[in-house]
């Protein structure tokens, strides 16, 4: 979705002060809960709304 240096970037800028990540929210889910996260993302999507799925 993003080219490869647009990560690094973020994290210098966020590293930085210069990203205010406050402005996000965050709704993470299990791994073994993925259909809830794809709803989940489904129903929030929008500027500013995170879904992630980390694996424990």
């Amino acid at each position: 979705m993003y080219p490869r240096h647009a990560v690094p970037n973020m994290i210098r800028l966020a590293e930085g002060g210069l990203l205010p990540l406050d402005e996000f929210a965050f709704d993470t889910f299990r791994l073994e809960d993925v259909n809830a996260a794809v709803a989940c993302a489904r129903q929030n999507a929008g500027p500013f709304r995170m879904t992630a799925i980390h694996p424990t």
